[in-house]
């Protein structure tokens, strides 16, 4: 019997059900983009969500960042790690929450997703860095680059659908069976819970076109740089199973990314160097 998509109306209602983790850091990006961003509004988005606050408290003081007496307030940890480390922080500490359960219809733990998450994000903050574009706004986007298999989830759960078969958790089989199901594919899926969640519409039109991302209408080097960036992961051992030879550097990718060959595979050392940094101040 052939799957039947689900409609539209089931796809809001199964994101409405999504904790909205995004939004939060959502505020956070916005008042750091802001360019008279204070410390005071910086702490009042973190505020926003208290387990973020102490989280931020517990690395300023990981051995990490520790320096002389530890910070007892949370003014005095995002000055000791800068706002540049407090919104990966919460990136991290967003994704992990996220995806703590991982996601049993893909055969992936909660592990394997966030660190694959942070491994995107980072290359993604890295390569955009490199080519000139939003290095902040390429963060966020590789944090939630993932959401969409998190909707596919929840609606997965809806229908009691169960695992997909171990014989089409493959790059092609994992997408055929989304859109069967779902009438799109994660991605495209993922593009809808940016929009719900009030994302610009560059990044919701980037998560859409990232496996291809030389079909984006405006050959979008966010999205190229977000492919690259999913590459980058792959290339530390960090990528997912079931989209294993879907990431390529070929030359197209890499012209619209603005970046050259040299400088993508230098950046699976750097971003290597920034997970395991990012890894430790997340153990405490």
């Amino acid at each position: 019997m052939s799957a039947v998509p689900v409609t539209a109306q089931q796809i809001l209602v199964a994101a409405q059900r999504i904790p909205a983790m995004g939004r939060a850091f959502r505020a956070l990006e916005v008042a750091l983009n802001d360019p008279n961003a204070t410390l005071t509004s910086v702490m009042e988005a973190v505020r926003l969500d208290p387990a973020l606050a102490t989280r931020i408290l517990r690395s300023a003081n990981s051995v990490v960042f520790r320096r002389g007496e530890p910070c007892r307030s949370l003014d005095e940890a995002i000055g000791r790690i800068g706002l540049r480390e407090v919104e990966r922080l919460t990136g991290a500490f967003v994704a992990q929450r996220m995806f703590a359960d991982g996601l049993p219809l893909y055969r992936l733990t909660g592990d394997q997703l966030w660190v694959n998450t942070i491994a995107s994000a980072l290359a993604a903050e890295h390569i955009a860095s490199l080519a000139g574009t939003d290095a902040r706004q390429a963060y966020t986007l590789g944090v939630l680059r993932s959401i969409g298999r998190l909707l596919c989830q929840r609606l997965a759960l809806d229908l009691s659908l169960p695992p997909i078969g171990a014989d089409k958790l493959d790059a092609a089989g994992t997408r055929a069976w989304e859109v069967a199901h779902f009438g799109a594919t994660a991605e495209q899926l993922g593009g809808r819970m940016l929009r719900l969640w009030e994302f610009p519409a560059e990044q919701e039109s980037a998560l859409r076109h990232v496996v291809a991302p030389c079909s984006h209408p405006a050959r979008s080097r966010e999205c190229a740089g977000l492919h690259l960036a999913c590459w980058t992961a792959e290339n530390l051992g960090k990528g997912l199973p079931f989209e294993d030879g879907l990431w390529k550097l070929d030359d197209d990718v890499l012209k619209q990314a603005g970046v050259n060959e040299t400088a993508a595979r230098d950046a699976v050392v750097s971003t290597r160097d920034l997970l395991n940094r990012t890894l430790q101040v997340m153990k405490g």
